[in-house]
């Protein structure tokens, strides 16, 4: 369950969207927590708080303590301010909700006159020239925004990403189905690990190892001086690999993987001192991360995106 913890928020998401538009009700996409999600459309801010007494009890307990609101210190006041569970039986919490919901001009009559004006509503402020997605355009939005981020993605997380494309327009089984045409025509290619790549992802990887193997540059630094200072630091041999390949690779394109830990930041150091007049330019995938490199290596670092805009790739 933890692992596929996105797919199942994804899926009820969906469903709780699906069940308001039948309701009547259109939607406002917006993201949380860094996913995609929604509100109702003309809900108004005072209308909301009404209704997210716990919220504004976590937001008085930072504001009380003099702390920043940061994910950590929401959770530590969501434990400090909550007290022991006494629910109200629900006949008792659907009262006390329409007395709040009338006090704000909510509650417009019986269920049947609630949902035909609520449509009408919606109709008038939202007039039906949204565009809907087709499950498969879902799916191909969700693919192409995970393929920008990282080589293999696994089923789950697609189809989380495609149920939040257009939230309560498709049924999980209409993606899945979406997700196997994609994979039939091969714009989907699925791994030995089970997990899936894209054709153009694969295409990309196959002229970058052209690159590397037709097109050749001169060595940065002579090999023997490089060897000879690298046995002055208490570089790993890892790190001093990493080290003389970047500077004494014919490779005009140098690839180093480098896990967690095992001293990426010291390497580069190490890269920049003996690059000596060479200019060294770092390019990161988002600005804090271009901000943490040019801090803890010195190099002088900006965005790939930004690279990418000014000169016109």
């Amino acid at each position: 369950m933890k692992r596929h913890r996105r797919l199942y928020g994804a899926w009820y998401r969906n469903d709780l969207a699906r069940r308001l538009r039948e309701f009547g009700y259109e939607l406002t996409p917006t993201m949380v927590g860094g996913l995609p999600s929604f509100e109702i459309a003309d809900w108004s801010r005072d209308w909301l708080e009404a209704f997210s007494t716990r919220r504004q009890d976590i937001l008085d307990y930072i504001a009380d303590t003099g702390r920043a609101y940061t994910t950590a210190n929401a959770q530590a006041a969501a434990l400090a301010t909550r007290g022991a569970k006494q629910e109200p039986v629900q006949n008792e919490l659907i009262k006390l909700w329409r007395q709040r919901a009338e006090s704000r001009g909510l509650v417009l009559g019986s269920t049947r006159d609630r949902r035909k004006t609520s449509k009408t509503q919606s109709e008038m402020i939202f007039p039906s020239k949204e565009k809907r997605l087709s499950p498969l355009e879902a799916v191909w939005q969700a693919m192409q925004h995970l393929e920008e981020r990282q080589s293999l993605f696994c089923r789950s997380d697609l189809l989380a990403a495609a149920l939040g494309r257009d939230l309560g327009r498709h049924t999980h089984e209409e993606l899945d189905a979406a997700i196997d045409r994609m994979q039939q025509d091969d714009h989907l290619v699925a791994t030995t690990s089970g997990d899936f790549t894209t054709r153009a992802t694969l295409r990309a990887e196959r002229a970058v190892i052209a690159t590397l193997q037709t097109e050749r540059a001169e060595q940065l630094a002579n090999v023997q001086d490089v060897i000879t200072d690298l046995n002055t630091t208490s570089l790993t041999d890892g790190q001093k690999d990493a080290v003389r390949t970047i500077l004494c690779s014919h490779n005009q394109v140098v690839g180093v993987q480098g896990f967690a830990g095992t001293g990426k930041t010291r390497m580069l150091k190490e890269v920049v001192r003996l690059a000596g007049d060479r200019p060294v330019i770092g390019l990161a995938p988002s600005s804090a991360a271009a901000r943490v490199l040019s801090l803890e290596t010195g190099i002088s670092t900006t965005t790939l995106q930004w690279v990418l805009a000014r000169y016109g790739f």
